[in-house]
């Protein structure tokens, strides 16, 4: 019931990353900045973005903000990177870890539902297509479908993705 922008990109969801990217940037030139009266206008900044982020209404690229942000401005590169090798394991690591049902989906679709249950339900459906797509490329686990949309599961009747 209520109004997402979609500005130049395709999808609302794309907005909130973007907008996630930019508040995160602008604290990172915040730090670097010397000059005391930039290094105001870009905390300001900051600041703005991160309320636009909030006011699109994007809970996920809300969460990523939120729980990155004391990490740009608190931990030095070094530990910055760290985090981001951590980060990028687990995303490698969530599609084995998923396929072997070592992620606990129930609980966290609980957790979600405690905050919207419509959100609870876009997760379920999102969570339901990955279960779906596990399963197309558990068919071919060592060398997988290739392109041309051969890793796409179609229905039989309609031919339709």
């Amino acid at each position: 019931g209520h109004y997402r922008p979609m500005i130049f990109v395709g999808h609302g969801l794309r907005v909130g990353i973007f907008l996630s990217l930019a508040t995160l940037a602008a604290f990172i030139l915040t730090k670097s900045e010397t000059d005391k009266k930039k290094r105001t206008i870009r905390f300001l900044t900051g600041l703005y973005l991160f309320a636009i982020l909030y006011l699109s209404r994007n809970l996920g690229a809300s969460m990523i903000t939120a729980l990155l942000l004391p990490v740009v401005l608190l931990f030095s590169v070094k530990k910055q990177l760290m985090v981001a090798a951590l980060i990028s394991s687990v995303v490698l690591l969530y599609p084995i870890l998923r396929g072997l049902h070592y992620v606990p989906t129930g609980t966290i679709t609980s957790a979600f539902e405690a905050i919207s249950p419509d959100r609870a339900q876009s997760l379920k459906f999102r969570l339901g297509n990955e279960d779906i797509l596990l399963d197309r490329a558990n068919e071919k686990p060592l060398t997988g479908w290739g392109g041309y949309d051969r890793q796409r599961v179609f229905d039989p009747v309609t031919g339709r993705g």
